[in-house]
């Protein structure tokens, strides 16, 4: 599993984040850096290994700093059956006229 995030606004704040899927211990996403410029599609995290698709998994994201902006999950199964690997992750964004 893959996290991806936006940094916003400019500035200096902490951010602060623990990942945990099923029963594992957490993973912290921790910065007090300087975001000089909105970021987008920043990658935060990326688990170990891969989901087994032959039961079900809980995910669980918190947020204990002051700003958190989840763009979207990318989550790749292991089918269990077919020992093929499964993505699945957002649509591509839609254009906009203006």
């Amino acid at each position: 599993m893959k996290v991806f995030a936006t940094m916003r606004p400019t500035g200096t704040y902490l951010t602060n984040v623990s990942f945990v899927i099923d029963n594992d211990d957490p993973t912290f996403w921790t910065t007090d850096a300087n975001v000089e410029a909105e970021t987008f599609n920043k990658l935060v995290y990326t688990s170990p290994d891969a989901l087994s698709s032959d039961n079900l998994h809980r995910i669980t994201v918190t947020n204990y700093g002051v700003r958190f902006w989840l763009v979207y999950m990318e989550i790749t199964t292991v089918d269990a059956s077919a020992s093929s690997t499964v993505r699945v992750s957002p649509p591509p964004p839609a254009s906009s006229t203006t």
